[in-house]
């Protein structure tokens, strides 16, 4: 409450200068959030998934079957779609472990893989 009767004693000037302060205060807090979101916004996208190869294994099998591609060709592409979705699930498997830190279970409670 005897912050309140400071203020109403304040100079002009001293209103002034803190008013100014105040501003310049409220300007940053506002130009800080704004970087903050930016900067979730940019690290969520990289979340996302990326984009396919622009073809699916059935499209796959369906150019082999009208002998766009032959059978080798088809063999060879299929491993390669099939290694890459098994390192993306991987790779999304070791971020939703995490980096560090706590574990989400404790070690006695852990099942064995």
């Amino acid at each position: 409450m005897s912050g309140l009767w400071m203020l109403a004693d304040l100079t002009p000037e001293n209103r002034t200068t803190l008013l100014e302060a105040l501003a310049i205060l409220l300007v940053l807090v506002v130009v800080g959030g704004f970087g903050i979101m930016m900067i979730r916004r940019r690290l969520n996208a990289n979340d996302e998934p990326e984009a396919s190869a622009g073809f699916s294994l059935a499209e796959l099998r369906e150019m082999r079957d009208r002998g766009e591609i032959t059978s080798e060709e088809y063999e060879i592409t299929k491993r390669r779609v099939i290694d890459k979705v098994k390192s993306n699930l991987a790779s999304r498997e070791k971020k939703a472990k995490g980096s560090g830190g706590f574990p989400a279970i404790p070690p006695e409670k852990e099942e064995p893989s």
